[in-house]
């Protein structure tokens, strides 16, 4: 079950990104492991921070 929750996810990020890429934009992917090793970071000021 996880593991098909899993591969719908990729498929729809890979669907997203092929048309964002078919407009001619561009597209960025932001991954964060929260529960590793920056826990200390605060996630809510990176996000923010990396918008800008």
């Amino acid at each position: 079950l996880l593991k098909r929750f899993i591969i719908n996810i990729v498929e729809a990020l890979i669907y997203d990104i092929k048309n964002i890429l078919d407009k001619g934009l561009v597209a960025a992917l932001i991954t964060i492991n929260i529960k590793g090793a920056f826990n200390i970071v605060l996630i809510n000021r990176l996000v923010l921070y990396l918008y800008e």
